[in-house]
């Protein structure tokens, strides 16, 4: 039988791998809709180029910054406060009314996914040498399958929005 411990970490850890499927999920949802959002919004496709890029182009810069930020106040705080401001860049960018702040709003989605390399280390924090990789490799394929299904959702809701 598991100590309560043991069911803690279990389900602790569940949590965290599982809330990388919802963030990888939540982060590609719009996929389908971004082009004709942002063409509303008076985009052409350089315009459009550019704020897909702005996307990969600061997750790849924030990675190693809320990396190194983690280790020295802690993971949980990265992790919540990323899916917190999240929720509120996702609010704000329905607002946008230029080009110019639909391509912030990628660029800060992207600065916060970069969280992802957070959420990784977290999961090696909380397994021992012999159960990480499982561990981490359920974290990738939750992840894969958000970035699968966010946008197949995001496309059977766009053609209503």
């Amino acid at each position: 039988p598991q100590s309560r411990s043991d069911r803690a970490a279990k389900i602790e850890l569940w949590a965290l791998v599982s809330s990388s499927f919802v963030w990888a999920c939540g982060q590609w949802i719009v996929a389908p809709a971004l082009p004709y959002f942002a063409m509303a919004k008076g985009c052409h496709a350089f315009h459009y180029a550019m704020i897909s890029s702005a996307y990969a182009a600061s997750q790849m810069i924030s990675s190693p910054i809320l990396g190194m930020l983690s280790e020295r106040i802690g993971r949980r705080p990265i992790l919540l406060g990323g899916l917190a401001t999240t929720s509120v860049v996702y609010l704000l960018m329905a607002n946008v009314t230029t080009v110019f702040q639909l391509l912030l709003a990628r660029a800060t989605l992207g600065f916060l996914s970069g969280a992802a390399a957070v959420e990784v280390a977290f999961v090696a924090d909380l397994t021992s040498k012999t159960d990480r990789v499982d561990w981490v490799n359920m974290q990738t394929r939750l992840q894969s399958a958000g970035c699968l299904l966010g946008p197949a959702i995001g496309g059977m809701v766009a053609p209503y929005s």
